[in-house]
């Protein structure tokens, strides 16, 4: 099953967050099929791929510092 996530910082916390993103590998169990940014703000969006929806939940303590929102897709 497809997933989305849609993050954005939070004010003040740039800085370290895009540091951490670019540093922070694939979840396991969780295949990325991209990430998409909106260029001059603050959020951006990762399309995600697994049977396991567990695994992604797993990493949302490590974004703590950011506001992220799952959501489940299909293809139309």
């Amino acid at each position: 099953m497809l997933y989305v996530q849609h993050w954005s910082f939070k004010a003040g916390y740039h800085q370290k967050r895009a540091k951490n993103f670019l540093l922070e590998g694939d979840y396991p169990g969780v295949e990325m099929i991209g990430r998409y940014h909106a260029p001059g703000s603050l959020e951006g969006w990762i399309v995600l791929k697994t049977d396991n929806p567990k695994a992604i939940y797993e990493h949302v303590p490590q974004w703590s510092i950011s506001k992220l929102e799952n959501h489940s897709c299909f293809y139309s």
